[in-house]
């Protein structure tokens, strides 16, 4: 609000004119993994699970830790191009950029080159580098999904815009059709882009466009209401009181832009010097939350209509109602900047919505609150915290590991004889023996075709007891017939050598077959030993790198624990820093409401004075 002298308060600049719509909401920049490819790999599998869980920390370590161990061949680029936009999504954008420049360069897909080349610009546009979000949204060739190519296509217009380069934002922006939300929003730019370069008409017909869309999308409806007020305050600037008024009255009253669209109606009112309606809508404004800058603007709003009418002593009464809330505000204020210099200011913002505290603090922040820096700056918070966290977790686990190093360390040292007998040398010399011997004497029974020596027990004990026999047979001579039992005694001989005889190469062939299977355990034993000296020579080794590392990371993460806690109060700072730069803002506005309001009442006792004294003259 401004000063006109002799006439009170006059609206300052109401009419909204080129307003850019937020292109951009708080989501991860890599929504889903690009590939649609089958998962082949458990461990890349195990990463999905994690990132859509929007475990975007652990997502990160578990990749990580996974291609260190072994490359995802079957997943192709997949894995790699996911754990670059983690980084993106999790802040890191340097990294990001390192692994996916890194892929343009061993890839020659056209169509890796392009996803890779969207990601990096949507990157490089929020992190406010527009030289090189331009050359990257340059270098897509086209391969793009139609969702991200308009994406993309609506960056690189907002981008134009941003640099006020409007007559190629309304080229780039002219392309995006159809009634997806990105081309609703880039068709919401191109009006913007139309009515800076003058062509009115064009701009007009694309808002009024957009101000008609028919949707049940939240989304969209807000949209349209954004449309419906550029429009309708276009209108009023241009004049076209009636058709401004008509558009503005089509916004929703429980939308986010009801405040606006009735304060600039009830100036639409003002223009046509139609002040009981103007002042119908600002004092119907005038009842809501008067943390509202719209409602604060109508305070002042309200008495310049009653100086209109001619209605002085009601204009001072709204001037001093005015005057009231003004210095409530600020005193508000002032209460607020304490509560935003407290320590417990951010963790309020670091809960959910609806565990934070219910206070004005949210009404006087709420535009910043919702902004794309604060929300990154919260974001950025958050992401350190959680790291604070993880290495207070690791350092209280390092002791752990250091336990179990200790006691694995002690019962190898208790083992240790065992090993050494199991790999005693001495033994297994004995045993290859024993089995060269049984292999020398195998092929000498093969020479010989010796097929006793390859008889049962219970043969060997018959042939035995045979040649006991024979051996009695004089002994035995009054009492039997010596020559049948001798007879008979050939004869169960004969049966006993035929069946050694018919057997020996079955015989034979089992035993060689036990003898090349005590061979093979011979050379698994060997084997077996030589793993286990190794491990022998090797043990004390491992634990002596095992403590290294323990300690080196130990050390490291105490290095790291006052620099995360540094950039913690250093993160905790900007927020601060930005929040009480807006309540400043804030309170130099109401001090210079304060100060109009004042200077007006002065203004209208003085033009009383002087006219009691004309009076009196």
């Amino acid at each position: 609000m401004v000063v006109r002298a002799g006439q009170g308060v006059v609206p300052r600049w109401l009419f909204y004119t080129a307003l850019l719509w937020v292109l951009f909401s708080a989501q991860p920049l890599l929504a889903k993994p690009a590939s649609k490819g089958e998962v082949t790999n458990l461990a890349y599998g195990e990463v999905l699970y994690q990132f859509y869980q929007q475990n975007y920390f652990e997502a990160i370590v578990h990749l990580t830790a996974a291609l260190q161990k072994s490359p995802m061949r079957e997943q192709g680029s997949d894995a790699e191009l996911l754990l670059g936009g983690l980084y993106l999504s999790y802040g890191m954008h340097n990294e990001a950029e390192r692994i996916l420049n890194r892929l343009l360069l061993e890839q020659e897909s056209e169509v890796l080159h392009d996803r890779i080349q969207f990601h990096l610009a949507k990157s490089r546009y929020r992190r406010g580098l527009q030289q090189a979000a331009e050359r990257s949204l340059q270098q897509i060739k086209g391969s793009l999904p139609d969702s991200q190519q308009q994406e993309q296509q609506l960056i690189y217009g907002q981008l134009l815009l941003d640099q006020m380069r409007n007559k190629e934002a309304v080229a780039q922006l002219s392309s995006l059709q159809g009634d997806s939300i990105w081309a609703l929003y880039g068709q919401y730019n191109l009006a913007i882009a139309q009515l800076r370069l003058g062509e009115i008409e064009q701009g007009q017909a694309l808002l009024d466009r957009l101000s008609r869309i028919e949707t049940t999308d939240e989304e969209q409806i807000a949209l349209r209401d954004r449309a419906k007020l550029t429009l309708g305050s276009w209108l009023l600037q241009q004049g076209e009181l009636d058709l401004a008024k008509r558009t503005l009255s089509q916004i929703r009253i429980k939308g986010l832009l009801s405040s606006e669209a009735i304060l600039a109606t009830g100036w639409g009112y003002a223009e046509q010097e139609n002040y009981p309606e103007a002042l119908a809508h600002w004092v119907a404004l005038s009842e809501r939350s008067s943390t509202n800058p719209v409602v604060q603007d109508a305070l002042l709003a309200i008495p310049y209509a009653f100086l209109q009418l001619n209605a002085k002593p009601q204009a001072v009464e709204h001037y001093n109602n005015a005057i009231e809330i003004y210095q409530r505000e600020m005193a508000e204020i002032v209460m607020a900047q304490d509560r935003v210099q407290s320590a417990v200011f951010t963790q309020r913002y670091l809960s959910k919505p609806d565990q934070q505290p219910d206070d004005n603090l949210n009404s006087y922040l709420q535009p910043i609150l919702i902004s794309h820096p604060f929300q990154t700056a919260l974001q950025s918070l958050r992401d350190l915290l959680a790291i604070e966290e993880n290495l207070s977790h690791w350092s209280s686990e390092l002791t752990t590991f250091d336990t179990m190093l200790a006691a694995r360390q002690q019962n190898y040292q208790q083992k240790l004889p065992l090993l050494d007998r199991s790999t005693a040398i001495e033994q297994f010399q004995k045993l290859q023996q024993k089995q060269q011997q049984q292999r020398l004497q195998l092929n000498q029974i093969t020479a010989d075709d010796d097929a006793l020596a390859l008889a049962t027990s219970k043969e060997r004990r018959s042939l035995a007891r045979l040649d006991l026999l024979e051996g009695q047979l004089p002994q035995l001579a009054e009492q039997i017939d010596q020559a049948d039992l001798q007879q008979r005694i050939h004869f169960f001989r004969g049966i006993l050598l035929w069946q050694a005889s018919s057997d020996f190469k079955g015989r034979r062939w089992s035993a060689e077959e036990g003898l090349l299977e005590s061979e093979r355990l011979l050379e698994e034993i060997k084997q077996k030993q030589a793993q286990l000296k190794a491990i022998r020579d090797q043990q004390p080794a491992k634990f002596s790198r095992f403590k290294r590392e323990i300690s080196a990371t130990a050390e490291q993460i105490t290095y790291l624990q006052p620099v995360v806690a540094q950039l913690i109060n250093m993160q905790r700072a900007e927020i601060t820093s930005a929040s009480l730069a807006y309540l400043k803002q804030q309170q130099q506005r109401l001090e210079s409401y304060l100060t109009q309001a004042q200077f007006a009442i002065a203004q209208i006792h003085d033009d009383a004075l002087k006219q009691a004294e004309a009076q009196a003259q």
